[in-house]
């Protein structure tokens, strides 16, 4: 049987919380499970900082970025992230230390870089957060509920073949010009990594509704079921139907 340690509100209230895991309610975190071979993509992760690299700031819940120092307690999501220009890494926790696969809060096992990347930010996993039950906190718990596809919604889709190729750029002007014309838009990022850049622009550019592939359980589309993913774009919709009438998504 798994040994659960107790984790107190200061220990949490101290931790820098990361963008990822904005949907948490922190109070539900009372525990530690310190069996990091059960971790799965999504569970939340108490970790001290251990060595600075690429990512020198942490993206926080509350939206701005927060410089990191050695010996910093972080609440990450465990993830896999696909980023050619920068890494590359698993779901995967080893207790000697993690990596920091993006600011955004993805914690997991690097398995490739980009040669101009310099070593990633290393995060020693304290243990998983758990609720009383003892069940691992997972951002799949607080994702959106469940909503039908609205029928009758205009949906201008913007995608591309990598990262970097300008759909950020593409949905922002589409939001503002749009809601500049009187509609009222929402801009949702069907995949990706979980981030506040994108999310940010699209406030910034006017949206009504914002939402990401995290509002829908998902710290990284990377090596989710096809399915999920779908879903988890179908449950946005849905979220926007009753104040809606144009509807733009990242893919």
């Amino acid at each position: 049987m798994t040994a659960l340690t107790p984790i107190t509100p200061e220990v949490l209230a101290r931790a820098k919380w990361a963008f990822s895991t904005r949907r948490v309610r922190r109070k539900d975190a009372v525990r530690l499970n310190e069996n990091l071979a059960e971790a799965a993509s999504g569970d939340l992760v108490l970790g001290r900082v251990e060595r600075i690299g690429s990512h020198k700031k942490i993206q926080l819940a509350e939206g701005r970025a927060s410089e990191l120092y050695i010996g910093d307690l972080v609440v990450l999501a465990c993830g896999d992230r696909y980023a050619p220009d920068q890494f590359e890494g698993l779901a995967e926790l080893d207790p000697e230390g993690a990596d920091m696969l993006a600011g955004g809060g993805v914690l997991g096992r690097m398995r490739h870089r980009h040669a101009r990347m310099s070593a990633p930010t290393r995060v020693v996993p304290l243990g998983l957060l758990t609720h009383g039950s003892g069940k691992v906190i997972n951002l799949a718990s607080y994702a959106l509920h469940k909503a039908e596809r609205p029928q009758g919604m205009t949906v201008i889709g913007v995608v591309g073949a990598s990262m970097n190729s300008g759909k950020t750029t593409a949905v922002a002007r589409l939001a503002h010009g749009l809601s500049r014309a009187g509609y009222e838009v929402a801009a949702i990022k069907a995949t990706g990594t979980g981030a506040f850049g994108d999310f940010n622009a699209f406030v910034d550019a006017g949206a009504a509704y914002v939402a990401d592939f995290t509002d829908a359980g998902m710290v990284s589309t990377y090596r989710q079921p096809l399915a999920r993913i779908e879903a988890g774009l179908v449950y946005m919709h849905g979220r926007f139907y009753y104040h809606a009438w144009n509807l733009l998504y990242l893919g």
